[in-house]
Parts: C-alpha cells; structure tokens; sequence
C-alpha cells in the first residue's frame, strides 16, 4: 500500500524509522542516477562514521548494578555508587542529594551515508549529495562532524547537493537560515563554479514531491533525481505501510493546522476511525 500522503510521509521522520528509510534512499539514488551519468563519471556511496552517546544506566534513588566478582545482580544505594566511582576516577563527587541523580553512557559508532558523483578518470569528486539525518540537525558530534564537511565542499568548486526531509531541528543547510522562506522540507543545491548561490527548493508536507537537479561540471547540463519515485521505493521496499500507526500523531508533531488536515486526509484512507 502507498503512503496516504502525497509527497513525503511525516511518519517516517520518527527516529525508529528515520535510519532505514534514510539507507534505503541513499542506496536507490544510486540506482537512478548510475543510468544516467554516461561514461564520465559514475556515482559511489560513501559513509563518514560518527561516535554518538547512548544512555545506559540511570541511577536516581537507587541502582542496579553488575559486579565484576561474581557477575550477580545487586540493588545498591546511591551513596554507594558515587562513592565508589569517586574513588576509581579520584574524583570529588558529593553524595547525592535528593534531586541528584547519574547518568552512564556508551559510545555508539553511527554511520552516516552519502552519494559522491566522480569522473570516472582520475577519480575526482564532482557533486556531493547528502541526505539530513536528525543527529546532524541537533547538538553533538554528528552534527559537528557534518558541518566541517558542509564546509569543506562549500570551501572547494565541488556540487554540494543537501536534502532536508525533517521538520525538526537545527537549521544544516548551506543556504543562509535568515534569506529562507517557512517550509516543511528543503532541499539546497551550491553549484560549485557559484560559490555563494545557493538554489532552494521548497518542499511542502501536503504537496507531492518533485524531481531536482543535480549538477555535474560547469557548463554540463544537470542530471534529475527522480524524488518522488524514490520515496515510493523506499516506502513499498521498506513495508512502512506495516509500521506506521497512523492512529497515533507522528513524532514529532504536526502544527494544528497541519494536523487538522493529516486527520481529514487519514480518515478518508480509512487509516483512522
């Protein structure tokens, strides 16, 4: 079954589901646009790979922890707790006081993918085309990691193609956040030989989505990225049909306006009652 929205599906934009909708439209533009570069350049995916916290161990008032003796579980006071990493890490932690509470993380490697477009001779790097997640749309590393690559592209004659189909978050694209007009999604096209043009397309959650450009070496007529099709792809191949409750509002949320009509329009898909 399509998706009961006409362009992009707000759905989608979850975290749950963000990640494999996200490789799945890296992989299949790399599947339209292979036809349709000729024999100069061909197009590669490649994966920049970023270190993210992920929450462990919260211990408010009490805590559950694994020794290294006996590898048994025991419930401990906090006081112990902190004592005890004060002395590993020789630290002067204070006892916890009744708001005080600790927080462990582990480092989790995320890999991020992108579309490099190359000349087939010599192996030069012509257009990159990135698609936003939501970790490079708000504080922390990925995000750090993407900017100074952002750069690095916007500071070389390389295409640097971004497409931003999140509502929330941070302003990422290239194009300067105050010349932007209010839209639901973007996407921003820097041709290269034009360091400080940017090409913005307005992408609105309740019309369909539409093919853009993606440029190739100056003077070089643009090739097209097929959009629409590939989020009908991504949508079909990945049975997103089965994982979205369109009961449920999206995360993140809708404006009431929007709302409104996402409500009407599931209603009539006879996706809620």
């Amino acid at each position: 079954m399509p998706s009961p929205f006409p362009g992009m599906d707000p759905y989608i934009e979850c975290s749950a589901l963000w990640t494999g909708f996200h490789h799945s439209l890296i992989t299949f533009a790399l599947e339209d646009l292979q036809p349709k570069l000729g024999p100069k350049y061909i197009a590669v995916v490649e994966r920049r790979v970023t270190v993210e916290p992920v929450p462990k161990t919260i211990i408010p008032d009490i805590s559950i922890v694994d020794t290294d003796v006996d590898r048994t579980w025991q419930v401990r006071e906090p006081a112990a707790v902190y004592a005890e990493i004060a002395v590993l890490d020789e630290l002067a932690i204070p006892e916890p006081t009744g708001n005080g509470y600790l927080i462990e993380t582990e480092w989790l490697e995320v890999p991020q993918g992108f579309v490099e477009i190359r000349t087939i001779e010599g192996g030069e790097v012509v257009t990159v085309i990135e698609v936003l997640s939501p970790s490079n749309k708000k504080p922390g590393r990925a995000r750090e990691q993407y900017l100074v690559k952002q750069q690095e592209a916007l500071d070389s004659s390389v295409n640097l193609v971004e497409i931003d189909l999140l509502r929330a978050g941070l302003h990422t694209l290239a194009a300067p956040e105050d010349r932007l007009r209010p839209a639901d999604y973007r996407v921003c096209v820097r041709f290269g030989h034009r360091t400080f043009t940017f090409y913005v397309i307005d992408i609105s959650l309740r019309k369909a989505l539409a093919p853009i450009p993606i440029p190739l070496r100056r003077k070089e007529k643009s090739i097209s990225l097929d959009l629409p099709a590939l989020f009908t792809r991504c949508y079909d191949v990945g049975r997103f049909d089965s994982q979205v409750d369109y009961r449920q509002p999206p995360d993140p949320h809708l404006k009431p306006e929007d709302e409104l009509w996402a409500d009407a329009l599931l209603r009539e898909r006879g996706l809620r009652e």
